[in-house]
């Protein structure tokens, strides 16, 4: 179980990398000002009906405070960010123990 969370913390490491690049490139495109893309303009480029579609679930039967403040506030943040964050934990938390030493004397 460690194995597949390192993997998919080192997947999502690459994803936010990816996403990084791709702001970077498109920055030197618009004349070298930094405005990483949301993670919510991502997330609705890529599937924009999963997004929509989980805002109406969480307002309808949960609670429309969570969508709000919460989730909203998530979707503004950098999408590498929101990506990275994760990636690491999973692939700090997932990393294998380091061998126990072992007494010479008992």
């Amino acid at each position: 179980m460690r194995r597949v969370g390192r993997i998919l913390g080192w997947v999502l490491i690459l994803l936010a990398l990816v996403v990084l690049g791709g702001d970077v490139l498109a920055s030197l495109d618009s004349g070298g000002d930094f405005m990483p893309r949301p993670f919510g303009q991502l997330w609705f480029d890529v599937n924009a009906d999963s997004l929509n579609l989980l805002q109406a679930a969480i307002q309808r039967h949960v609670h429309p405070a969570i969508w709000e403040p919460g989730i909203t506030t998530i979707l503004l943040l950098p999408a590498f960010v929101v990506i990275a964050v994760p990636g690491l934990l999973l692939a700090v938390l997932c990393r294998p123990r380091p061998a126990r030493r072992r007494a010479m004397f008992y």
